[in-house]
């Protein structure tokens, strides 16, 4: 899967917050530009994205900053899937 990917069940751009918008480039119509022949199950798909990730920046602090924006009680930092649902359990 190329780097800069994200992975998602719907590609409008009105239906993102802010900072998922401003991490992906969007076509004329405002669909995602989706990265053809990557997916995990025939349901789903991966876009492509701006940026890259790394061992601080992981596709868990993506969505811990994201759910933050919409005013998500969420941990400061969470490069593991574990610190998101901690806060969302509270």
């Amino acid at each position: 899967m190329p780097s800069g990917c994200w992975s998602a069940r719907s590609s409008t751009k009105n239906w993102w917050p802010s900072s998922i918008r401003r991490s992906a480039p969007f076509d004329d119509q405002g669909q995602a530009l989706q990265e053809k022949g990557y997916h995990y199950y025939d349901n789903d798909a991966f876009y492509t994205a701006h940026g890259r990730y790394n061992p601080i920046v992981t596709c868990n602090q993506w969505t811990r900053d994201a759910l933050a924006e919409m005013g998500v009680r969420t941990a400061l930092w969470s490069p593991f899937v574990q610190p998101l649902f901690w806060q969302l359990k509270k």
